[in-house]
């Protein structure tokens, strides 16, 4: 899909982006360090939150050991058609 001309991506494209996602975030929770997945963000929130802020944030994430990798086998649903 282009964003430029405000395309909604495929639903392989929606759920390939929701998963990666949400896997790099598992990463960092896994890490303790929310440095790559900031700078893959984009560019408009990059500017909203630092990396710190993700991490203070989240940090009871850290510290309960939450691991979501277990979303590699499954599907997103979403609550509404992407638009």
């Amino acid at each position: 899909a282009d964003a430029s001309k405000a395309e909604v991506p495929s639903d392989a494209e929606l759920q390939y982006m929701t998963k990666t996602t949400l896997l790099d975030f598992n990463e960092a929770i896994q890490k303790g360090d929310f440095t790559d997945f900031h700078a893959n963000i984009s560019k408009t929130w990059r500017n909203q939150i630092s990396a710190e802020k993700f991490k203070q944030t989240f940090q009871i994430f850290i510290d309960k050991g939450v691991d979501i990798s277990d979303i590699r086998s499954e599907k997103a649903t979403f609550s509404a058609p992407p638009a």
